[in-house]
């Protein structure tokens, strides 16, 4: 009996136990206040966006690139001899233009005038000698006693040969140095350094001058995949050599102050950068030097290759690009993200495409936020 006492009251605490804890919860649940209930979302107008009208027009699409031009043929004139210079040309200076074989400066040539003469005078003993040798092999031929090749005179003969052309080579390298005593330009050329002048003496391997070629001047332009499949998709490519090889008729060099000259393609460097991984194409500018504003070595200038029409191109303002190279545009009040192929980017505007149906005409959102949502409601306006 004790037993079942003892249930009983266990189970009158339980009851007690669940009626405290439903007690507690209505009362927790009676003082929640209101503001806990979900907020309606009010109704509104929702973003303002600025919108423009993008349309897709054909459009000639230009590649532009960053070159660096270079000097030609650049060269150091040094001296071939040793001497006092006697004379400078008032031409050979820095930005002057020098015809092949001019004159740039003289040195003191006496002493080379007087190993001239005397190469000459050797050249004339060892003639005499030679003809000497000649006449006695042909008396000694009219004899008709047998002689040997020594008695014939044949190996005095090849001896007198032997030092007559030692002779007219040792007057050719006399001669030589003779006319090195006048400095000449080595082809057509701009000078862009001197370092003679009248009195100075200088020795074998002193520099000089040193000169460019005037008649051309290369630029160098290293171009990136992104422009390398640009300029293929516009031209038509040919294999030269086994080289791939391209062409272009339309080609201008822009320097920094607005000046333009037409180039022509010179060659295209068959071995990728290592560590840019971009294609190296030479450039050559006709006649860079001639005129008000000549086009000079060492300058960053812009190359503009021509290109082909293209279709469907949008020219919009550079700010409708996102930090990820893509669009927004307004359908029906929404804002929707758009893929498109970026054909050029200019400080003020962009070229693109659209890669999804490129003909329709879209109203472009001019100024995207990073906190755009697709589908968006939004209301636009235009500036």
């Amino acid at each position: 009996m004790m037993s079942s006492g003892l249930s009983r009251l266990k189970n009158r605490v339980g009851s007690l136990a669940a009626l405290t804890l439903l007690l507690t919860v209505v009362v927790w649940v009676l003082q929640e206040p209101a503001q806990t209930k979900a907020a309606p979302i009010p109704d509104g107008p929702g973003l303002t966006v600025t919108i423009v009208t993008a349309r897709p027009l054909d459009a000639q699409i230009d590649v532009t690139a960053v070159g660096a031009t270079q000097a030609r043929w650049a060269t150091a004139i040094t001296s071939s001899v040793s001497g006092r210079v006697t004379s400078v040309s008032p031409t050979a200076i820095p930005g002057r233009l020098v015809q092949k074989e001019e004159v740039l400066a003289s040195l003191q040539d006496s002493f080379f005038r007087s190993e001239l003469s005397a190469a000459h005078a050797r050249v004339s003993v060892a003639e005499l000698e030679l003809a000497e040798t000649l006449n006695r092999q042909h008396v000694a031929r009219k004899s008709s006693v047998a002689k040997s090749a020594y008695g014939r005179f044949e190996p005095h003969v090849e001896t007198a040969v032997a030092n007559r052309d030692a002779a007219i080579a040792a007057l050719k390298a006399e001669q030589q140095r003779f006319d090195d005593t006048r400095v000449k330009a080595p082809f057509d050329a701009v000078v862009t350094s001197d370092h003679a002048h009248p009195g100075q003496w200088v020795n074998v391997g002193d520099v000089l001058f040193r000169v460019a070629a005037s008649e051309f001047l290369d630029v160098k332009v290293e171009l990136s995949e992104t422009s390398w499949q640009r300029l293929k998709s516009t031209r038509d490519f040919q294999d030269d050599l086994g080289i791939e090889g391209f062409s272009w008729d339309d080609i201008s060099i822009v320097a920094p102050g607005g000046q333009r000259w037409p180039a022509t393609f010179r060659y295209l460097n068959p071995v990728v950068e290592p560590l840019s991984r971009q294609r190296s194409v030479m450039l050559e500018v006709n006649r860079p030097y001639q005129g008000e504003a000549p086009l000079l070595p060492g300058q960053q200038v812009d190359v503009v290759f021509g290109g082909v029409t293209q279709p469907f191109v949008v020219n919009a303002p550079a700010s409708v690009l996102t930090d990820d190279g893509r669009v927004w545009s307004v359908a029906n009040s929404s804002l929707r993200l758009e893929r498109i192929e970026l054909l050029e980017e200019r400080p003020d505007a962009v070229l693109f495409r659209y890669q999804n149906n490129p003909e329709q005409q879209r109203q472009l959102v001019l100024f995207p936020l990073a906190s755009f949502l697709e589908g968006q409601t939004v209301t636009a306006t235009t500036p």
